[in-house]
């Protein structure tokens, strides 16, 4: 499955994972696999449910609380997205794409000061690499705009 996935090939991708499960349901890799699958393909409901599956699992597990935190954010769940970010967060504080999309969550989910405070982490951080500064001007316009424009 992985040797798909990483080709873009989701339909074959799934079809080796969904074997693996059938194989033995407790998987807890082929269970996150399949939903990186799913959430590539648009099937966010699926993905979202078979994250917190894994979650259950390992509720530790670093890329299941982000990909969770991003489904969360896709269906317009910006509370929910951000108490998995958080946790992602503490696992691993120095993310730029946590505290972006942190910033997301919060904004979604009329979190005004906390949306300025991940904004404002996610800028400290990525303004030091040139490849976030498309986000940077994002987190800025958000900002600029839960400031009232100030």
């Amino acid at each position: 499955g992985v040797l798909h996935l990483s080709r873009g090939d989701l339909r074959q991708a799934e079809e080796a994972y969904a074997a693996a499960l059938r194989l033995n349901p407790g998987l807890v890799e082929a269970k996150s696999n399949l939903a990186a699958v799913y959430l590539r393909s648009g099937r966010v409901n699926e993905a979202s449910e078979l994250y917190a599956q894994v979650l259950k699992k390992r509720s530790w597990d670093q890329e299941a609380l982000i990909h969770l935190g991003a489904a969360c954010l896709s269906k317009g769940q910006g509370a929910e997205a951000a108490r998995h970010l958080t946790t992602a967060l503490a696992n691993d504080p120095g993310n730029p794409q946590i505290y972006f999309s942190l910033g997301l969550a919060h904004q979604m989910a009329w979190a005004r000061k906390e949306a300025l405070e991940a904004y404002r982490e996610f800028i400290r951080i990525a303004r030091k690499d040139a490849a976030w500064n498309d986000q940077v001007f994002q987190a800025e316009q958000a900002m600029f705009s839960l400031s009232g424009g100030r």
